[in-house]
């Protein structure tokens, strides 16, 4: 059994943890530290402590775990917090919201806030309130990071340019739940998110203290579905696995509706988003996923391969070369490279206004594209080089790369 397998055995519970009693020392620090890459030691440490096995933890390992544990409750405890303040001042100015992702998931789902990490605020609203919505944050000393512009021609993410403050995390304020571009920046938009049924079929709930709105179970479902398969190119496979779990487990009382959410996916044309997302979490976790529920998903001619690529995806290091640096040097021709250059470091002035402050329309935006090139070079320069001399672990990962880009391309090929 190799560290992944070890890892995924713990995260599974009591069974996969009677696996691992001729585990040695190292080799339990080794797992420490590869939970902690994919986000999960919060959930590592809980499955292991609250075990009849947990005395096969060593003890330094387990403190370390403990530790971070106990960090994982206090920034989440610091996030609820401005969340509270942040959803009764929509609440003030009658901005209807959804509260998505992590919020959600590690109060609703998990019910200890503890167990799921954190990094950000994601809240859904209707376009039309976004403006209402930044005045409201701005009241709280938000300021957006970027020059953006609320018009419907002007977005070009599924969200605006982060509300940051000091000292609090950062507030992304979601108007759909799919970017309309892809890594290089053109039109890419394979879905047809149905955001009225979804507005329609959110729960009312009690977040943090304050009365607000999630999405339904199946809608989360499939949320984490195109977040894991699209947004995240399946590096996010153990913790997105580990939310899927919860989710099913939490809601045994009443069951998902399959029905609806094999309805509500055709609807949104991502049926193969969350058949891979279901099957990488049966495969990874052992989640409870009948045949014939997996079978409502699951396209025709699908290769039985594809999960295992899924897992391996999954479990790979994060790559040394972004999707953009490789796509860039797996174009055929030098011609494509440099147009492939090109097209990254001088995107559209929108573009530029969600990552430099200054608006679109205003000639200052002209000023950060030097900026632009010179943070490219900061960031990518080495990275491009070593292709460029052909080093072999560059080679890897943008071989990595080109395997992760083809399963984002099944997965969002229609029919």
């Amino acid at each position: 059994m190799n560290l992944d397998d070890r890892l995924l055995a713990c995260l599974r519970g009591e069974t996969g943890l009677a696996e691992l009693e001729n585990l040695l020392h190292d080799e339990w620090f080794q797992l420490a530290g590869l939970a902690w890459r994919h986000g999960v030691v919060p959930l590592l440490h809980h499955r292991t402590a609250s075990s009849e096995h947990a005395t096969l933890v060593p003890p330094d390992v387990a403190s370390a775990m403990h530790q971070e544990f106990l960090g994982t409750a206090s920034r989440n405890l610091r996030l609820y917090h401005n969340l509270a303040q942040v959803l009764q001042a929509l609440n003030d100015r009658q901005v209807p919201t959804i509260a998505l992702k992590g919020a959600h998931l590690a109060q609703l789902v998990y019910t200890n806030i503890a167990l799921r990490r954190m990094a950000d605020i994601d809240l859904l609203l209707h376009h039309d309130d976004l403006s209402r919505a930044v005045e409201a944050l701005e009241r709280l000393g938000y300021r957006q990071h970027g020059g953006l512009g609320l018009g419907p021609d002007e977005i070009e993410s599924h969200h605006l340019p982060p509300m940051v403050k000091p000292g609090s995390p950062a507030i992304e304020l979601h108007w759909t739940l799919v970017t309309p571009l892809d890594p290089m920046g053109r039109p890419n938009d394979p879905f047809s998110i149905d955001l009225d049924g979804l507005w329609q079929r959110a729960e009312e709930v009690v977040l943090a203290g304050v009365r607000t709105k999630v999405l339904s179970s199946e809608d989360l479902l499939l949320h984490l579905s195109v977040h894991l398969t699209q947004h995240h190119r399946f590096r996010t496979g153990v913790r997105t696995a580990c939310d899927v779990a919860a989710l099913l487990e939490s809601r045994q009382g009443r069951g998902v509706n399959w029905s609806l959410a094999e309805d509500s996916a055709r609807r949104w044309r991502v049926e193969r988003c969350v058949y891979l997302t279901l099957a990488l979490a049966r495969d990874m976790l052992a989640v409870s996923v009948p045949d014939d529920v997996l079978a409502r998903f699951e396209p025709p001619g699908v290769d039985p391969g594809l999960v295992a690529q899924a897992r391996r995806i999954a479990l790979e290091t994060p790559p040394l070369v972004s999707s953009r640096v490789s796509r860039i040097w797996q174009a055929g021709r030098w011609r494509d490279k440099l147009a492939g250059l090109f097209t990254v470091a001088f995107p559209s002035r929108r573009t530029m206004a969600t990552m430099y402050p200054a608006p679109p329309g205003s000639w200052r935006i002209y000023l950060y594209y030097p900026v632009r090139v010179r943070d490219l070079i900061a960031r990518h320069g080495r990275r491009l080089w070593s292709l460029t001399r052909r080093d072999p672990e560059a080679l890897a990962w943008a071989d990595h790369e080109r395997r992760t880009r083809a399963l984002v391309d099944w997965v969002s090929r229609q029919g």
